[in-house]
C-alpha cells in the first residue's frame, strides 16, 4: 500500500500511487558506491541524490524537492515530480 502523503501531495489516487511505486520498485537499482559531488544541488541531501543517480546511470530522478526540480536535469538526467513521472510511465505503456 502506498504512503498516503505521496498520493495527496501529487494529486494521485491510491491506485495510481500503488502502480507508480510498483513500477519504481521494478526499475530501481542498488548502487553501493558513488562519486562525491558538492554544490550541484542547493543542499547536501540533494547532492547525494544526484550522486546516486549519476553512479547508477539513471535517466530520471523522481522528487518533490523544489530545489532539485528547478534544475530540470543534470548530466542528461531528467528531474521530474512524481506526478510527471506517472504521466511519463502511462505514455510509455
Amino acid at each position: 500500500m502506498a504512503h498516503p502523503r505521496t498520493g495527496r501531495r501529487n494529486h494521485l489516487s491510491p491506485a495510481q500511487t500503488d502502480l507508480a511505486l510498483d513500477d519504481i520498485r521494478e526499475m530501481a537499482v542498488n548502487v553501493p558506491d558513488w562519486p562525491t559531488l558538492h554544490g550541484v544541488a542547493d543542499d547536501p541531501d540533494g547532492d547525494k541524490l544526484i550522486e546516486c543517480a549519476v553512479a547508477a546511470q539513471a535517466e530520471i530522478i523522481v522528487s518533490g524537492d523544489e530545489h532539485l526540480l528547478s534544475r530540470g536535469s543534470f548530466q542528461g538526467i531528467q528531474i521530474l515530480t512524481p506526478a510527471a513521472f506517472v504521466v511519463l510511465l502511462s505514455q510509455e505503456s
